[in-house]
């Protein structure tokens, strides 16, 4: 099994950095945060090569392509099946975020309830290209780039626990 970078840390440590940061600023709104599914149509990958690809001299956006201990997600299908997403539902009476844990923590939407503008683009369909760092990668929301964009952690599961305070 590949040993991954423990992305999960970094996020959630961003996401409690964003909530200590803007909790002066929240109104006396309550926030409420859930978890539901979410079907979202979904074009499937085949699983990548199980054989590290180490340094091939190629570059990925003005850096080297130095993928190892990831694998080359490259195996991309035309399959169109519908996929249950979990999202995390963070809201309160003026903004709406989804999140997916499952597509590397993503904001997947933002949506202002006052006038219901939709303030991140996302699609409708989930289609992975081959111009993220390990291959994989799907346009539209907001994902975690680290170390830089389009890096190998904007597809891979987030892991994550709900608690309750």
């Amino acid at each position: 099994m590949y040993k991954r970078f423990n992305f999960s840390h970094i996020v959630m440590q961003s996401v409690l950095l964003i909530g200590f940061l803007a909790a002066p600023f929240v109104s006396q709104g309550q926030v409420e945060v859930r978890e539901e599914p979410v079907t979202i149509p979904t074009y499937k990958n085949n699983p990548p090569n199980p054989m590290p690809r180490f340094y091939e001299g190629d570059s990925h956006q003005g850096v080297q392509r130095r993928i190892y201990p990831y694998p080359m997600d490259d195996n991309q299908t035309n399959k169109l099946t519908d996929v249950d997403y979990r999202f995390v539902i963070v809201e309160n009476e003026f903004i709406e975020l989804g999140i997916v844990p499952k597509l590397g923590g993503r904001i997947y939407y933002a949506v202002d309830k006052t006038n219901n503008y939709d303030w991140f683009y996302h699609n409708h369909v989930v289609k992975p290209s081959l111009i993220g760092m390990i291959g994989n990668w799907i346009s539209g929301s907001n994902a975690w780039g680290f170390p830089h964009h389009h890096g190998p952690n904007t597809v891979i599961l987030l892991k994550y626990r709900m608690l309750q305070i």
